[in-house]
């Protein structure tokens, strides 16, 4: 549909051209966080390495020499390559090693008929009472809800019968031991090869890495829970609280401990190596049980999820894990392995997996759809834990036009991508390393920064058999000289132009706030802002899904694909989750006992009325909001400063320019030369979900360090239109100060905002113009003007001359009445372009912005 102008109300051209916004940034839009975790042991100096900070992991292969390993600063594997790090250490002293850990899940399946091999956790040959050595009690697995057998079975018997066959999945394993439930007495392993449902029949194949037993009817039989390396042979631990004790009185998490004690150091054959740990990297410690799983914690034969009245068995296991880890390695890095993980009290941080796509971890072509909870989880886990100093990286699998992994791929911006992101916090950066690309370096980690070299701002060329020049110039970023900043248009951002008014603010009310499953109420001791907050209490029933209690809130009238940001400030009394939705889109954010800003930039998926909620089930754990606020706009362009240059990120699908202040210059590289092409800038253009590590030039200091408004842009396509009724005059078109010239026009019709740009196409523009109101201008200012554009204003007319070059632009902005006669005309040059409304109409005559017809 068509939207016109509306007659009685103000219109307002404002052009906002690359310029410093006049606005003081309001609180509730910087998330940024300096939080640093205390330390609290003598664990190895991590300070010393420098940005972008680096790390080999979930390492398959260290296929090639020692010396190219030596310039990474973290290097995380399992024991099978224990004894190359060593040799990498002791050609690089400084290399810092993570023993890559499993706790949940058993992977040394992968060792095929060596059964005794550990390069993770602990190895599995036979069953017996004890975990220990290469022999796991049965009891230490993780099962479904099992069933009982109906019938005696001997040492020879492949089919049995049992009391519910629905429950088993032919080609996976089970155990079969007396009873009670849960006794685990007489135990063996069996393969279910075959069931008939009908019959309640189940065909096993006996005797696996267990003697065949005799077992009287009314046995128990239960299917193994599965982890998620897609083996059924990768069989997950019993790590929850409910673990039965084995013949020497220790659960499995305690018998783990035991295993990493007698092993930290040996290689997978458990031979004594010469390695130096300083930490453990675990994998696959989700916090809660997957409900797919149907696991039965407590073996009493009913699905239980590894929760049990309200209390998370699965997760408290786990945090009792690493507290038990803690404990017996006091001076070395404990690192959970998932964003999903938790232990914060314990840990020294996380590895955020598939850093920061939502679409599968190795997709050609990546989805950002949880962009804004991935950064702020990322920094939490960066800010925090209590086990400081911290040790989280993010680490990306997707693949590249450099490391394609057998794909299709083309294009080298989901690394940058994901490189800026990381960027942005405190934490590492890695690629995953495979078989086929086993050492994954790109051009942005060593730079050359010496500004008496010749190469200054090179990328430092790669040398397998001599990585030292590499070496002495990784860390090349230097320290961050502060948090990272949102660009943004603070106008839009204001509290006034909240989509839901002061309806989230909680100063005099919680009205339009209910509570599903949970009751709210208006707190005005715990607030963060204001004169009080909104209170969530603990489940009136306990719900083990997040989506069983919810909040609801204000609802707000959006637009199908239009960018939103929802922001609001949270906090909670222990570490939980909460889900923010609204407009089709949600996103799960950690929450904590500190106050914490959010902020959710994302595209509504219909149009329509669309009320804001948050779900709170699961973590049984009060909490507060305040400060809730919905506006039209994204927020995620970002930039950090560090000592020797700057990081720019683009998180929107839409192409920004960021005006950056002062010059700065892109590396020069040779894995990607069209993009790290050297060249000196003062506006960055990126794309969609890009990025840039820029390095500040030679003989300055690269100029401000205080960003300035975005310009979005996109390459311009014209659709003339000769009646002014077809004219779609609301929305932003795309179009780039770089490459395209002219003068862009259009409107905000959710505020009635006109806004103006002049763009000067990569080279130079020198526009000239009028602004004529038959009754008056209700006001007038002028915004970022430089000094060599000129301007002069009389009761009812502006006339203006505004000249740019490269990528830069100018502007001004004007109040005038709806109901007056405005006429708005380019006079020179003569063959100077306006285009109109997002689909960017040009305009072939001066025309009047009440109605869009021509005027003299």
């Amino acid at each position: 549909m068509k939207k016109r102008l509306l007659a009685g109300s103000s219109l307002i051209l404002s052009a906002i051209l690359g310029a410093q916004s006049a606005f003081a940034a309001p609180a509730y839009m910087n998330d940024a966080e300096t939080r640093v975790p205390s330390s609290t042991a003598n664990k190895a100096n991590l300070s010393v390495h420098k940005f972008p900070r680096t790390i080999l992991s979930e390492t398959q292969s260290l296929k090639g020499g020692v010396e190219q390993y030596t310039k990474y600063d973290i290097i995380s594997t399992g024991s099978e390559v224990a004894k190359k790090v060593a040799q990498i250490q002791a050609a690089n002293p400084d290399s810092t090693w993570f023993k890559g850990s499993q706790v949940a899940e058993y992977l040394e399946y992968i060792h095929g008929n060596n059964h005794c091999w550990h390069g993770k956790g602990i190895p599995f040959q036979t069953t017996g009472g004890k975990t220990e050595g290469c022999s796991v009690y049965a009891g230490h697995w993780l099962y479904q809800a099992g069933t009982k057998t109906s019938q005696a079975i001997n040492t020879g018997t492949t089919t049995v019968k049992v009391a519910d066959s629905a429950r088993f999945s032919v080609g996976s394993y089970a155990v079969i031991y007396n009873a009670p439930a849960g006794g685990f007495a007489n135990a063996e392993h069996v393969k279910i090869i075959g069931k008939n449902n009908s019959t309640k029949t189940l065909t096993i194949q006996r005797g696996f890495k267990s003697a065949a037993r005799s077992h009287s009817s009314g046995s128990i039989i239960a299917q193994h829970v599965v982890g998620q390396g897609g083996s059924t042979l990768n069989w997950k631990f019993n790590v929850s609280t409910k673990s039965p004790k084995d013949g020497n009185g220790r659960t499995y998490s305690q018998a783990a401990i035991q295993f990493f004690k007698n092993n930290s150091t040996k290689d997978y054959k458990g031979n004594k190596t010469s390695v130096k740990l300083s930490g453990f990297l675990f994998d696959s410690d989700f916090h809660y049980l997957f409900t797919s799983k149907k696991a039965d914690a407590n073996n009493d034969l009913t699905t239980d999820h590894g929760i049990g009245g309200g209390v998370n068995w699965w997760g408290a296991g786990l945090d009792g894990f690493y507290n038990s880890m803690r404990n017996a390695f006091p001076t070395k890095y404990v690192v959970t392995g998932h964003q999903l993980a938790r232990g914060f009290d314990y840990t020294s941080g996380t590895q955020m997996e598939g850093w920061p796509q939502s679409n599968g971890y190795h997709s050609v072509v990546p989805e950002y759809n949880s962009l804004s909870a991935e950064l702020a989880n990322y920094r939490y886990y960066v800010h925090h834990i209590s086990q400081g100093p911290g040790a989280s990286h993010v680490l990306t699998k997707t693949p590249t036009k450099i490391y394609k992994k057998g794909t299709g791929a083309n294009s080298n911006k989901p690394f940058r991508f994901a490189l800026g992101m990381g960027l942005l916090s405190d934490g590492y950066f890695g690629s995953q390393n495979s078989t086929i690309h086993p050492d994954v370096w790109y051009d942005e980690f060593a730079v050359y920064t010496n500004k008496n070299s010749s190469n200054y701002g090179s990328a430092v060329p790669r040398n397998s058999t001599d990585e030292s020049a590499i070496r002495n110039n990784t860390g090349w970023l230097g320290n961050a000289l502060g948090p990272y900043t949102r660009v943004y248009n603070e106008s839009a951002f204001v509290a006034s132009a909240s989509l839901i008014g002061n309806g989230g603010t909680f100063d005099s009310n919680v009205s339009g706030w209910t509570g599903t499953r949970v009751n709210v109420s208006r707190n005005t001791g715990t607030k963060k802002d204001g004169a009080g907050s909104l209170q969530i209490s603990k489940h009136t029933s306990f719900q083990s899904s997040l989506s069983g209690a919810m909040v609801k809130g204000p609802s707000a009238s959006l637009t199908k694909n239009q960018w939103y940001t929802l922001v609001f400030t949270a906090r909670a009394n222990d570490h939980r989750i909460v889900k923010a939705n609204v407009g089709g889109h949600g996103e799960r954010f950690l929450v904590g006992n500190t106050w914490r800003r959010y902020i959710m930039s994302f595209k509504a998926k219909a149009s329509g009325s669309n009320r804001i909620s948050f779900n709170v089930g699961q973590d049984n754990i009060a909490l507060n909001l305040d400060t809730v606020h919905l506006f039209k706009g994204n927020a995620n362009v970002f930039r950090r400063d560090f000592q020797n240059g700057i990081v720019v990120v683009n998180g929107s699908d839409t192409t920004v320019n960021v005006n950056l202040g002062g010059t700065f210059q892109k590396i020069l590289g040779t894995q990607d030369p069209s993009f790290n092409n050297g060249q000196s800038l003062n506006t960055l253009s990126l794309t969609g979900y890009d990025a840039a590590v820029l390095i500040r030039p030679k003989g300055s200091s690269g100029g401000s360090t205080t960003p300035t408004d975005p310009v979005v842009t996109d390459p311009v396509v014209t659709d003339p239109v000769t009646k002014p009724s077809d004219i779609e005059i609301c929305g932003r078109p795309n179009f780039s100060f770089g490459a395209n010239k002219g003068a862009y026009i259009w409107k905000n019709c959710t505020d009635n905002k006109w806004f103006m740009y002049v763009s000067p196409g990569g080279s130079s523009i020198d526009y000239s113009g009028l602004l004529w109101s038959g009754s008056g201008f209700n006001s007038f200012n002028k915004i970022s003007l430089e000094s060599h554009d000129e301007f002069s204003k009389t009761a009812k007319m502006i006339k203006f001359r505004m000249r740019a070059w490269a990528s830069s632009a100018d502007g001004f902005g004007a109040v005038v009445p709806a109901n007056g006669n405005t006429c708005f005309k380019i006079t020179s040059p003569s063959n100077a372009k306006v285009y109109l409304g997002p689909n960017k109409v040009l305009m072939s005559a001066p025309f009047k912005l009440n109605d869009l017809n021509t005027c003299s």
